[in-house]
């Protein structure tokens, strides 16, 4: 095997030039400089990869190849424009400056430099949260039959309470009677409290009792066999945006310059690997089901899973009988976003009349794909963004859940 190094793409120009057009007070006008150095445009793209001889043959016999792999995609876009115009008011002779007129000469910015902690702590965090989830998945039970019997109870009691008018219009369930039934048997009590208990009721006793009957059904129609399955997980981390301000004066202008870096991280994980099922198993009745069925029937251990991938860590580090691990990988994902801009500005200089309305942009997106041998397995904090469905749904178990516990 050997590494290879792939480039693609255009590359980069500066379709901006920039000129100093000087006139003295002899009348003599001259370009005394130019440049196309300032704003970058276009693409690059360098993959780095490891070539596998007679990979197609190789894999066709099943062998498992898994190589590391990444690559780098650099995109640059921006402008820059105006001109400064500086004239000297007094009386002047020979080669001194009379007028000079700068065109396009200004830069876009630069947005902050140098480590960038934020973004080492989000792919350090993204990758133990898709590595757990993907270790906790290998060989998981399709029923969590422990949890279920001990919860059996709770289940035959909540049963005979139809839901009624759950998932109804408010409008609708006001107006029916299993909500004038309750109203009746908790005087003192108003819509919100039903409500509150409906939906919990919902979440975490409907939903786990529908999930076991899909299970079982799934255990059973399985049966016992061997298994070549591959277990994955995902996460995403945002890095906030981080901003740079500076300014730099000069004879004629003070320059501004504000810069910014942000950064959006995925990572997805995949664990290969052969598993020898059995009914015990997948019904999640086996000695290595006892830690995940403890945590789980822990009051209130849901609420911890909101916040930490302690339930996913517990399952991820217990023993998986049966199971023969074939491969293992995490790709890391890194969207980076630089923005900056060069905004010029004229100084007030005695004897000088001066514009300058100058101003250069330069945006740098910068897409990085790892992908490595191996998973990361470790507890930490579940990021809160409110950009799914899961959060909404987490906030309105949390107001459920207080509003309930006050109400007592």
């Amino acid at each position: 095997m050997s590494s290879r190094v792939r480039t693609t793409g255009p590359g980069f120009s500066f379709p901006f030039p920039s000129s100093i057009v000087r006139t003295t007070c002899a009348g003599v006008t001259s370009t005394v400089s130019s440049s196309t150095a300032g704003v970058e445009v276009g693409s690059l793209k360098v993959t780095t990869d490891v070539v596998t001889p007679k990979f197609r043959s190789r894999s066709s016999k099943g062998e498992i190849i898994n190589n590391p792999f990444s690559s780098v995609l650099t995109e640059k876009s921006g402008s820059a424009s105006g001109a400064l115009n500086a004239t000297f008011n007094g009386t002047c002779s020979g080669s001194s400056t009379r007028s000079e007129t700068q065109t396009n000469w200004i830069t876009g910015g630069s947005p902050p430099t140098g480590p960038w902690p934020a973004l080492d702590s989000a792919i350090s965090q993204a990758r133990k949260l898709a590595g757990t989830q993907a270790a906790a998945g290998v060989a998981a039970p399709d029923v969590q039959g422990l949890v279920d019997l001990a919860e059996l109870r709770k289940t035959l009691s909540m049963l005979r309470r139809p839901l009624g008018s759950l998932g109804s219009m408010i409008t609708r369930i006001k107006n029916s009677k299993r909500y004038r039934r309750w109203l009746l048997r908790n005087p003192g009590k108003g819509f919100a409290d039903f409500m509150s208990s409906e939906w919990l009721r919902y979440r975490y006793g409907i939903l786990p009792l529908v999930f076991s009957i899909q299970g079982t059904l799934k255990a059973l129609n399985d049966g016992k066999r061997p298994l070549r399955v591959t277990s994955r997980g995902r996460a995403s981390v945002s890095v906030s945006p981080e901003t740079k301000v500076s300014s730099s004066t000069y004879s004629w202008s003070v320059a501004t310059i504000t810069g910014s870096r942000s950064a959006e991280v995925t990572c997805r994980a995949g664990i290969l690997y052969e598993y020898q099922s059995d009914m015990g198993s997948r019904f999640g009745m086996g000695l290595q089901e006892v830690p995940a069925a403890a945590y789980e029937l822990i009051p209130y251990s849901f609420v911890v899973d909101w916040f930490l991938n302690l339930g996913d860590f517990i399952s991820a580090i217990s023993p998986k009988v049966g199971v023969r691990e074939l491969a293992s990988w995490t790709t890391v994902t890194v969207k980076e976003l630089h923005e900056s801009e060069e905004r010029s500005s004229p100084r007030v200089v005695s004897n000088w009349t001066i514009s300058d309305n100058r101003l250069g942009t330069q945006t740098v997106r910068v897409t990085r794909v790892t992908r490595t041998p191996g998973v990361s397995v470790g507890v930490t904090y579940i990021p809160i963004t409110f950009t799914g469905k899961k959060d909404w749904l987490h906030l309105a178990d949390a107001v459920s859940l207080i509003y309930a516990q006050l109400r007592r």
